[in-house]
């Protein structure tokens, strides 16, 4: 039983840790939906039939199990969602499809999973990284659009097309001020160890966004100061400075200023 539950959770793990680089690179993962469409273990424990099941299915539910199910359908709808964009023509019908798979993942997340949920410490660090994960997705669907009114704006795009621009930039605004709030909450309670690259991750995820919403939004100056929160954060994880990030991130905030200070030079 043991060798069965070790095998289930290593291959649930390789998934998640496929579809992860994947959308990160921007390329299609090479472990596609038909090779592991099989039913997960939290669909087999969300319908009890009787009083002993549903607290079985409660217990495995909160545990390690049903976090890796959780975790790797948020994974698998990352990989379809960023896999989707590297194409050259996509249509807003097809997107609007996947941004309802992340408000679904989201409303049937069990209650266990949960940001208002008080848990075990392994139970807040499962919470923890579904909320950043899934924030992080939320940006990766949304930051190209965001991205293109960075650096075309938005006059050659038909009302309708602006306005869809404008929403997931708004969006992805939204999700990343959320994440760096979230982030400097677990800094507060020390739960940033820096024992993997994920914390830095979701901190540069945010900065990137938050500089690009900065230039959409003509150097407004709250993006600009969540940027710089975004830097201070990063000097403090554990585990190294990050020298050649910082540096960067240093020219990116000093571009973000002159900018800022033209655009109220130009502004009547």
């Amino acid at each position: 039983m043991g060798s069965i539950r070790f095998r289930t959770v290593f291959c649930h793990l390789t998934v998640a840790y496929s579809r992860f680089l994947a959308s990160n690179l921007a390329l299609p993962s090479c472990i596609t939906d038909d090779l592991v469409n099989i039913a997960l273990p939290l669909e087999k424990v969300t319908s009890p039939l009787d009083t002993a099941k549903e607290q079985r299915s409660n217990s495995v539910t909160s545990s390690s199990i049903g976090y890796n199910s959780v975790s790797t359908t948020l994974s698998q709808i990352l990989g379809r969602t960023a896999t989707y964009l590297t194409q050259r023509k996509i249509s807003l019908y097809t997107l609007l499809h996947y941004f309802g798979e992340l408000q679904e993942w989201s409303d049937t997340l069990p209650e266990a999973f949960r940001r208002t949920t008080l848990g075990t410490p392994a139970q807040t660090g499962y919470i923890n990284f579904l909320t950043l994960r899934f924030l992080d997705a939320v940006m990766v669907a949304t930051r190209p659009f965001l991205a293109s009114l960075a650096r075309f704006g938005g006059g050659s795009l038909s009302p309708r097309l602006c306005n869809f621009f404008g929403f997931c930039a708004n969006v992805a605004s939204i999700a990343a001020r959320d994440s760096l709030a979230y982030l400097k909450y677990m800094d507060t309670q020390r739960m940033i160890k820096g024992s993997t690259a994920f914390e830095r991750y979701f901190l540069v995820q945010s900065a990137c966004v938050l500089a690009l919403s900065s230039v959409v939004q003509l150097g407004k100056r709250d993006e600009r100061l969540r940027f710089h929160e975004c830097l201070e954060l990063l000097l403090r994880i554990p585990g190294g400075r990050y020298g050649y990030l910082i540096r960067d991130m240093r020219l990116v905030e000093g571009k973000l200023e002159r900018f800022a200070a033209t655009k109220q030079e130009k502004a009547p």
